[in-house]
């Protein structure tokens, strides 16, 4: 299990989540790895059948393999790559010659086709251009293989023998290349999809309160008012009073912390009963599905009560603050805008008549 996790930290080195070219490195020195086992156990079968001269090739092989695959980390992805391609349509040439077609060694094309049109370096024509010459490689050594005899003949066991190790070699590659490259892409995706998340998210928000922003409560009304049509729900609009004379007083950094301490107080007492926004400046704005105005202005009062009681500390200083409240309920005629304006003239109207009141 060491040596597995150590080959799995070799194979990874140099690499990273941040590289998109990462992936397509793991990739590339897990093929070079492959065929490197690939050539041990060919030396194997040779030794096993006595054919010795097996045994050379396939050492020879096995060296630049094992050359390749350090040169992973030492030589450009790119130049490496083209070096695999070169060594592995060679390998497949050799094969066909020298053991024939049935031995399989023409299936070693196939899982570097599919790193071809996985490589990041690569565009379009060139990927084709280059399927079109594994493509012409293998039907040549088709056609090869149907006029000419086997360079070194080899009996019914050994040929076995090598097509289900090439079978093998092809399918673990096929099945490498694969995993390695369809997790890239779906890590990718799951990225894409967090990061999109995050900018949404981010569009919505108000940066300073954590609260919802208006595009986003407008956005959440508009949603469910289509899902609920029939439905009825309250909103209010929300200012606080005299929030000028705190920024003048005291500055805007003790202002911005009355707003962030009234956006924690509405946030437990909105929680499942219905929503809360910063609608711009020193304004709010709450939405209660399914509540009606009297329900609604109900819940409104005891979040104006509970403003009043609301100590803010900042510095030396303990502020108090109060807020005007205009509800308004759904009349099912008017759109979201005419309804928001309505409430926006009750919380005028509280401004102008005392203020620190709920207008219903």
């Amino acid at each position: 299990m060491k040596l597995i996790n150590r080959l799995l930290e070799l194979i990874r080195r140099d690499t990273s989540d941040e590289n998109e070219a990462g992936y397509f490195l793991i990739g590339l020195r897990t093929s070079y790895f492959l065929m490197g086992m690939y050539f041990v156990l060919f030396m194997c079968v040779g030794a096993v059948f006595g054919m010795w001269s097996h045994v050379i090739y396939a050492a020879i092989w096995l060296a630049m393999m094992s050359a390749g695959f350090w040169q992973t980390f030492h030589q450009s992805y790119k130049s490496m790559f083209a070096v695999y391609i070169f060594l592995i349509v060679t390998w497949s040439i050799i094969s066909i010659c020298s053991f024939g077609w049935n031995t399989g060694g023409q299936q070693f094309l196939l899982p570097l086709l599919v790193m071809v049109f996985f490589c990041v370096y690569y565009s379009t024509k060139k990927k084709i251009f280059i399927m079109l010459f594994l493509l012409v490689v293998r039907l040549g050594l088709f056609f090869y293989s149907q006029h000419y005899e086997p360079r070194i003949p080899v009996g019914y066991a050994e040929s076995t023998i090598l097509q289900v190790l090439n079978s093998i070699t092809l399918f673990i590659g096929i099945t490498a290349v694969g995993v390695i490259f369809s997790s890239n892409l779906q890590g990718a995706e799951k990225k894409l999809m967090r990061a999109n998340e995050k900018l949404k998210t981010q569009a919505g928000t108000d940066p300073l309160t954590g609260l919802s922003n208006r595009r986003n409560m407008t956005e959440l009304i508009e949603r469910w008012r289509s899902a609920n049509p029939m439905s009825n729900f309250s909103f209010a609009m929300a200012d606080i009073d005299y929030f000028k004379r705190v920024n003048d007083t005291w500055g805007h950094d003790c202002g911005d912390e009355v707003l962030r301490s009234l956006a924690d107080l509405f946030k437990g007492k909105v929680k499942g009963k219905g929503y809360v926004c910063r609608w711009g400046g020193e304004e709010f704005f709450f939405f209660f599905p399914d509540l009606n105005l009297d329900q609604a202005k109900f819940e409104v009062q005891g979040i104006c009560q509970s403003v009043r009681g609301l100590t803010i500390p900042y510095g030396q200083q303990e502020l108090h603050v109060t807020m005007t409240f205009g509800v308004e309920e759904n009349d099912f005629t008017s759109d979201l805008k005419e309804l928001v304006r309505q409430a926006d003239e009750k919380l005028y109207y509280g401004k102008d008549h005392g203020r620190n009141c709920v207008i219903g």
